[in-house]
């Protein structure tokens, strides 16, 4: 009878607690505002950007580990570039800036990896700026 009680409440505890664990942590987020349900935004700080219009970029650390490394964000002409609510372009922005991509396609397993970006948004203060 003890080892019934035993079994049954480590079942119980088990049950409870076996949740805990699996949500993803770091800020990667599905957008659930967006149209497409199957969008995802993180955080990257930009190294180069081409003529061609690619990216290169290092996830933050405060993102879900997947989205730490380096990735190759292609735009398109239907990616919108967005600052405070305004459209800007790819133009404004240069290496070193700190931004958030939503994107809602496959990640291709390349090094880096690499991504098309449905939305960017440039998250500092520099085109607030005009001095600079």
């Amino acid at each position: 009878m003890k080892k019934v009680i035993i079994l049954s409440l480590s079942l119980l505890f088990v049950i409870m607690f076996s949740g805990c664990g699996t949500a993803a942590s770091g800020t990667v987020q599905k957008d659930t505002g967006n149209v497409n349900a199957n969008s995802y935004t993180f955080y990257a700080t930009i190294h180069e950007i081409s003529s061609s219009g690619q990216l290169q970029v290092s996830g933050l650390d405060i993102n879900d580990i997947n989205y730490r490394g380096k990735f190759t964000i292609s735009t398109t002409d239907q990616t919108k570039f967005i600052w405070r609510g305004t459209d800007i372009s790819i133009n404004d922005l240069k290496p070193d800036d700190i931004i958030s991509i939503q994107f809602s396609g496959e990640v291709k397993e390349t090094y880096p990896a690499s991504l098309t970006a449905d939305k960017i948004y440039y998250l500092g203060d520099r085109l607030d700026n005009k001095n600079e």
